[in-house]
């Protein structure tokens, strides 16, 4: 669903879209990392996840 998102907001014209595209692709890179990752690092790459998403939806609007 993430990637469908991250496609469709990429494929569109507008630049604020765009960008929240390459947001979303990067908050979805640092989930994907957390849950490979150890403990201690867990707690860094969620925190940038969360940052991105929060980029990407701010983006959006």
């Amino acid at each position: 669903m993430v990637e469908r998102a991250r496609d469709i907001l990429a494929s569109s014209s507008l630049g604020n879209l765009t960008d929240a595209s390459e947001n979303l692709d990067a908050a979805v890179t640092y989930l994907s990392d957390a849950l490979e990752s150890d403990p201690a690092d867990k707690k860094v790459l969620l925190a940038k996840a969360r940052r991105h998403l929060r980029d990407a939806i701010d983006t959006a609007s």
